[in-house]
Formats: structure tokens, C-alpha cells, sequence
């Protein structure tokens, strides 16, 4: 009871703070479904993009956003409890446990978003990353559509050598939600990937 009222103090202060500090503009959010699920995707740059993403779906759209985190995040010294206050789902990519597919799974049948970094972790130099196809192979499971976001600047004000975020702020954009044919094969997924990747990130982010 204490842990969860603690929890939800983190996230009262953290949201407003968030937004004034580090968030210079938000365009599309009308793209994030209000009643359904969905699976939101973004760049990853810093370890303050969920924090971000969390306090903007939460707080301005009004939903609880779930995320993949890898169990680095979830157990850093710091970063720990945001991931907890941030409904993180623990990913160990070294382990065979499919734990976090099955809640996954769960969440978006029950109309929950989720959101996920195909990247897989943060850049270390600022440039993009390639796409994992998790998220497209969930999305293929549960015939959940793709938000695609793109966070631009948060490398500058959090970069992996920082242990404090800078005052720089970011640009936050929303694309329309992209659907995927039923019961995509493997290479088809793989197709998609690569279009979203180019469409919506590396024309971005350069």
C-alpha cells in the first residue's frame, strides 16, 4: 500500500516535470487510440524516453501505458523505480522464459497499450539503431495495429555518459497507426520492418 501510494507520488511529480523541462512539442497525439489496444514503438536515445513517453500517454491522453524494459532498466540503482512507477514488463533477453510475451499478450487482448523499442537498447552514439521484429511479431499475434513515435533530442538531454539529464528539451511526434496483414509470414514481417524503419525513423532522425 505504502510502495503503491509512493509509486503514484513519483508519477504526480515526475508528469508535470517531464513536460515543462524537457518536452518542447507533441504532434499527433490524437493518433493514440483511447479506447482500444495498441502497440506504440519509438527510437530509443535515453534512458528518459520512457519516462517521457509514460508521462505524455498517462498524463495528457489519460492511459496507462505498458512498457518492455530490459532487466538492466529494471534493476538500475535509479532507473529501477521508474520502471516499476512506469508499469514496466521485464524483458531478459537472457533467459528462455516467454513470461513477458504471455502478459503482453494478455494486456493488449484486455485493450491496454503497450509500448515497445525496437532497437532493443539505447543507442551509445546517438544514431539510429536497427529494428528487432518483436513488436511486429506481436502485433502479428495479436492483430494489434502500430503507433510509431519518434522522440527527437533526448539524446542530448540524457546521453549514455550522463549520469544527470541536461536542460535540452525534445520533439515528440505521432504517426498514424499502421496495420499488418493477418497471419504475416516471417518475410513479410521482415518487409515491414524495414518500411516502417525507413517511413517513419530514418527519414526522421539523421
Amino acid at each position: 500500500m505504502i510502495a503503491n501510494f509512493g509509486y503514484k507520488l513519483l508519477k504526480a511529480v515526475t508528469a508535470p516535470t517531464v513536460k515543462k523541462l524537457w518536452i518542447e512539442s507533441i504532434e499527433g497525439l490524437e493518433n493514440i487510440p483511447v479506447d482500444k489496444g495498441a502497440i506504440l514503438i519509438s527510437n530509443h536515445a535515453s534512458y528518459l524516453d520512457f519516462i517521457i513517453l509514460g508521462s505524455i500517454v498517462e498524463y495528457i491522453v489519460g492511459r496507462p501505458l505498458y512498457f518492455w524494459a530490459n532487466s538492466k532498466v529494471c534493476n538500475h540503482p535509479i532507473f529501477k523505480y521508474y520502471a516499476k512507477c512506469f508499469n514496466s514488463i521485464e524483458v531478459d533477453y537472457e533467459k528462455t522464459s516467454n513470461k513477458f510475451w504471455k502478459e503482453s499478450i494478455n494486456k493488449l487482448d484486455n485493450d491496454q497499450l503497450i509500448c515497445i523499442f525496437p532497437e532493443g537498447t539505447r543507442t551509445r552514439t546517438g544514431r539510429l539503431n536497427e529494428f528487432n521484429c518483436g513488436y511486429l511479431r506481436l502485433a502479428n499475434t495479436t492483430q494489434s495495429q502500430i503507433v510509431p513515435i519518434v522522440i527527437q533530442g533526448s539524446f542530448k538531454i540524457l546521453p549514455p555518459h550522463r549520469n544527470s539529464p541536461t536542460l535540452k528539451k525534445c520533439k515528440v511526434t505521432v504517426f498514424e497507426a499502421v496495420s499488418i496483414a493477418p497471419k504475416s509470414s516471417k518475410a513479410e514481417l521482415s518487409e515491414m520492418n524495414e518500411y516502417i524503419y525507413a517511413k517513419y525513423y530514418k527519414t526522421n532522425l539523421r
